[in-house]
């Protein structure tokens, strides 16, 4: 997977997050969604989406 692909997963995981408390069954539909209307594969497994969040705290915290 791309750097652009893996940011452009955390900016939907952010925007998701920021509109309501989501579990990851929820947040892995929306990404989903997401790759079927941006033609990129958003769809991670539960260890990845764990990853990313360790990602996203770390650059945005």
């Amino acid at each position: 997977m791309s750097k652009r692909e893996s940011i452009a997963r955390y900016n939907l995981i952010i925007k998701k997050l920021r509109k309501q408390p989501s579990s990851f069954s929820e947040i892995s539909d929306y990404l989903a969604f997401e790759s079927d209307l941006q033609e990129y594969n958003f769809s991670v497994s539960k260890r990845t989406f764990q990853r990313d969040i360790e990602d996203i705290r770390s650059v945005y915290n």
